[in-house]
């Protein structure tokens, strides 16, 4: 692969860990953020000191990011200049995003392809904003955490004008072991917003049917083919507050979830995040003296438990006859309930998001199996049940 001059900006989670990937794939990699308070370090320069904390010495990640330059966007605009691709991403705030673009476009090349790193926000709203010297060479890409691991890249185009300019973002993504997939300019696009109905309807369902936050997440990991993380697990992962983002975009289809929303909102006035703050759904930094188990939440008196009590859950078999299984309701069962709507959940979904998809079912299954890490998509799924009578849980 040729070298590919590339600047990062906003050095939190998601600039660290793409400018990781960056570097990785052999690629000439500049860190711009704020600088440090009162001559301190620069935000990017202690960003890349955190992140080589986490990788043992001498690590392919540890030699990647000792490669990674770092600087801050008032003195080191000179680094800007000579930059291939520029990739924006600062936090998940349309005004933040603009304004950083807006002080960045007189030092951008005439040749440099731009775009900018979202989960959501619409990338037309982000361009109309920006000056005409730059509009036709900017677009969306929406890494996925940790973007050094997950293979998953969604490009937004959003009417492009630079066919050539996209063409070599996706060329060049392609080209260091990234999976594409195109997305319409929606609000969340694919793997978002398919995330964002089943998720809702799980918390939503387990409101309803009482069950703890460790029986969901048993419930919901890996034996429907999902990671160990399952759904408040993930929720932790992405961080409460990047979740409340994501679903305010949604708009007023956050109404039809009144409990999960009621959660998430009181969990972030409180600070609990996640484990961003070592508090959510879980405990990050408190273990019990008989073991490794992490506390839990328990939802009606947002208190902390320390009992990992979870429904019996038997990974035996095929996941395809598990999920046949599963996804018949029988009765009242409080758990079988669950994972039957689960699943009816993600199929219902995954035919919500399909519009969003020029590439059709195929593109929602790959984008759901690489960047939610599911053993089978939705559609996969249907297919799968395609005459398998389901009762209905609801």
């Amino acid at each position: 692969m040729d070298e590919l001059k590339l600047l990062i900006v906003g050095a939190g989670t998601m600039g660290v860990e793409i400018a990781l990937a960056f570097a990785m794939a052999g690629q000439d990699v500049c860190l711009l953020d704020l600088p440090g308070s009162e001559g301190g370090m620069d935000v990017s320069a202690a960003a890349i000191e955190r992140a080589l904390l986490k990788y043992p010495q001498n690590s392919h990640e540890n030699a990647a990011l000792d490669r990674i330059r770092t600087g801050n966007i008032r003195e080191d605009l000179a680094m800007v200049g000579d930059r291939d691709w520029l990739i924006e991403a600062v936090p998940e705030d349309l005004s933040l995003k603009v304004n950083a673009l807006q002080k960045l476009a007189p030092y951008i090349a005439p040749s440099a392809m731009i775009t900018s790193n979202t989960s959501g926000i619409s990338i037309r709203s982000i361009r109309s904003r920006l000056p005409g010297c730059i509009q036709a060479r900017f677009f969306g890409t929406h890494f996925f955490n940790p973007a050094s691991k997950n293979r998953l890249v969604e490009l937004i185009p959003a009417d492009i004008v630079d066919q050539l300019s996209f063409n070599g973002i996706r060329t060049n993504l392609l080209r260091m072991g990234k999976v594409c997939v195109e997305s319409e300019d929606v609000s969340n696009f694919i793997v978002n917003r398919f995330a964002f109905y089943f998720v809702m309807e799980a918390i939503e369902d387990a409101i309803r049917l009482k069950l703890t936050v460790p029986e969901v997440d048993g419930l919901s990991g890996k034996v429907i083919g999902r990671p160990r993380s399952a759904t408040f697990g993930l929720l932790d992962l992405i961080g409460l507050d990047v979740w409340l983002s994501l679903c305010k975009n949604m708009g007023t289809e956050i109404d039809a979830f009144p409990r999960a929303m009621k959660l998430v909102e009181g969990m972030v006035e409180l600070g609990i995040l996640g484990r961003k703050t070592d508090m959510g759904f879980y405990t990050y930094s408190e273990r019990r003296p008989n073991g490794n188990q992490k506390l839990w939440l328990d939802i009606p008196t947002m208190t902390y438990r320390d009992s990992m009590f979870v429904l019996d859950v038997s990974l035996e078999g095929e996941l395809t006859d598990r999920i046949k299984k599963l996804a018949v309701s029988t009765g009242t069962d409080r758990a079988a309930q669950f994972q039957s709507g689960l699943i009816e959940s993600m199929i219902e979904a995954g035919q919500v998001v399909l519009d969003s998809a020029p590439g059709g079912r195929s593109d929602v299954d790959t984008a759901i199996r690489i960047g939610l890490a599911h053993e089978m998509g939705p559609f996969e799924m249907a297919d799968l049940l395609n005459g398998v009578v389901r009762t209905g849980s609801k």
